[in-house]
């Protein structure tokens, strides 16, 4: 019995040692803090779980801790954070919000990290969208969405009406669809009015010659003419009957469905719509998509995103962060992301050139990445948006002239850029 005891008691120290090893291996693993907005569906949600699950497996000394909110809460959540001195490492954002974000000094430069290697395994276009006017990069990119036009391809057919490219043919078709009974041809509504405006205003600055960029930063007056003409074609479409008489407050879900039902023949969205629209009813065999139609002839310039993720310059592992977000731009979790979570029969429109788009759809909001404008006016401060929304609907029904709210926005903007 004692020679037994003898044998068990260095097995035991053995095993104990193994554990106190590899209790201090977990102790010691770098903690990198991941928010994402894509709650929306269980399935994209566990992506990011099973991601990480992955890259841990293959990075044991690294640990992703993901936390998911609600879209609309992303930005507030961060920003609390900040505020109390822990942020997170790594945000969700588009590279139309990179001024924002510069403007409160939290973004890492990203460049170099983005080795050869990376800027190859990425569609043509990426690198130039999510790369700022001081030419660094600080988003890498996840996926790609854009502001295209969507339409009814059995109503456009039913009148033998074709897909609109320029001004005159819009608005033609626009005419003949309300000559058909469709009072409202254009669906909007409020969360997407300013997007509508960005399209719009956007074609303006090719036009004038003004860089996007000082929108988006709030180094360029928001009465310019570039603003003041793209809110007069704004309104003319509003007294012309194209938009519903008040968009500015109509809800994105019955905004969605009016267009899903038939009630309006055409919209622009985002690439996530179309799953929206299919569940609502509307096949996806029915679903167009184009261009936006040149509104101001000439070069114009059009709104693409990028989808990413930004890393606070605070973080402690800044290398990790690197990696993580490599990964999520790689072949396997591109493939993922597009035919497998967030995808479906149309896929989702993702940056690695690797990765085979399932579907013409999905290629053409892809596509818009070439030579597409990352910038958003609303992006340069939530106030911006908040003026926008409270004063909308009195433009649009002449109790202020479109100089008034221009005059308005200047006003915030020169306050907002005071200090």
């Amino acid at each position: 019995m004692k020679r037994l005891t003898c044998i068990l008691l260095p097995l035991f120290v053995l095993v104990s040692l193994i554990v106190t090893i590899g209790s201090v291996g977990a102790a010691d693993r770098k903690v990198i803090k991941f928010m994402h907005p894509d709650t929306e569906k269980p399935e994209r949600a566990q992506y990011y779980v099973d991601m990480a699950a992955a890259f841990e497996k293959a990075n044991p000394d690294i640990d992703v801790q993901v936390t998911g909110v609600a879209f609309a809460d992303l930005q507030k959540n961060y920003l609390t954070t900040l505020a109390a001195g822990d942020p997170y490492d790594i945000c969700r954002a588009g590279n139309g919000d990179v001024p924002f974000y510069l403007s409160k000094g939290v973004l890492l430069d990203l460049t170099p990290y983005f080795t050869m290697s990376w800027r190859l395994q990425l569609n043509p276009g990426v690198i130039d969208a999510i790369t700022a006017p001081d030419k660094n990069i600080y988003i890498a990119p996840q996926y790609i969405d854009a502001l295209p036009l969507n339409y009814h391809k059995e109503i456009l057919a039913k009148y033998g009406l074709q897909v609109p490219t320029d001004r005159k043919s819009y608005f033609a078709v626009m005419d003949a669809l309300k000559s058909n009974g469709i009072e409202n041809p254009m669906q909007l509504h409020g969360s997407m009015s300013d997007d509508f405006f960005n399209i719009i205003s956007l074609q303006f600055t090719a036009k004038d010659g003004l860089n996007p960029y000082g929108l988006s930063s709030g180094t360029a007056p928001f009465n310019s003419k570039t603003i003041i003409e793209a809110l007069k074609l704004y309104k003319e479409m509003y007294d012309k009957g194209y938009l519903a008489r008040n968009f500015w407050s109509i809800g994105g879900t019955d905004g969605r469905m009016g267009y899903a039902q038939g009630k309006h023949a055409m919209k622009m969205g985002f690439f996530w719509d179309v799953y929206t629209h299919k569940d609502m009813g509307m096949p996806f065999e029915n679903q167009g998509v184009a261009p936006f139609p040149n509104l101001v002839g000439g070069k114009i310039n059009r709104p693409v995103t990028v989808f990413g993720f930004f890393v606070t310059k605070t973080t402690k592992y800044p290398k990790e962060c690197a990696k993580w977000l490599k990964f999520l731009s790689d072949e396997y979790a591109q493939t993922q992301c597009a035919n497998k979570y967030f995808g479906g029969a149309l896929g989702m429109p993702v940056v690695n050139r690797k990765v085979v788009y399932p579907s013409d759809y999905t290629k053409v909001y892809a596509d818009q990445v070439k030579g597409g404008t990352p910038y958003n006016i609303f992006a340069f401060n939530p106030q911006v948006w908040d003026y926008w929304s409270a004063n909308i609907g009195a433009l649009m029904q002449g109790q202020k002239t479109v100089e008034q709210f221009a005059d308005g926005l200047e006003a915030l903007r020169a306050k907002l850029t005071a200090h």
